[in-house]
This record gives structure tokens, sequence and C-alpha cells, in this order.
């Protein structure tokens, strides 16, 4: 399976595909030069971003972000828009860093039973 292949089933996280390609003598062998593309890749994005002199620098508060998929810290509009604060903000060249929380069991289950009694 190629790398490509592999961050497509794993929704782009790239711990799951290091946990699927394992020790892939054909990975192992083109870590360095994977590396390199990626390292390559963001001196290209930080080269062409452009730079606000003198602007203020933000820090943006939200209870979730919507960053990337593989990163389940959002449940709807509101990271969804904080996501979308945060990209433009670097797309930009605005200093900005996104405060929030990490729910390390993510949120609560509500249902309704048959007697129309809120449940948790």
């Amino acid at each position: 399976m190629s790398i490509q292949a592999a961050f497509s089933l794993a929704t782009h996280n790239p711990v799951a595909v290091l946990r699927t390609v394992g020790d892939a003598p054909d990975v192992l062998d083109r870590r360095t030069e994977l590396l390199a593309v990626a390292a390559t890749d963001l001196e290209h994005y930080l080269d062409r971003a452009p730079q606000v002199p003198g602007a203020p620098r933000v820090a943006y508060f939200s209870a979730e972000f919507a960053i990337a998929e593989c990163l389940p810290i959002y449940s709807g509009g509101l990271g969804v828009l904080a996501g979308d604060h945060l990209k433009a903000a670097s797309d930009l060249g605005v200093p900005a860093i996104g405060v929030g929380l990490l729910y390390r069991y993510g949120y609560f289950r509500q249902s309704i039973d048959r007697s129309s009694q809120h449940l948790r």
C-alpha cells in the first residue's frame, strides 16, 4: 500500500499511517525522502505566507477547533468557525494561536427515553 493510500484511509492522520505501514522495508527506505519533501513543502508555505509588520498577536479562545478531520476536537459550527478563523489568520500572516479545551473522553451522550425523559 502506498503512503498516499494509507494517508487517505487513515483520514489524514499521520500517527495512524505510521501504525498502518509499520516497519515495511519500502517505507523505511523512503522515510528520509518523504521527510525532505514535507520540509520543502513547509518552507514553501512559510515563504509564501504574507507577514504583517507590527501586527498584534492574537489569542483566539474557543471551546473547540475544527483544524483537521483526524483531530476530532469539535462537534459543530463553533469549531468550524474557529478553525476557519485560524486558517484565515495564517493565510494573512497574522500571528495567532488557538487556545481551547481538549476533552479526554469527548462529550457526553444524550437521549430521550420512551416516557420523554431526558437521559445522560
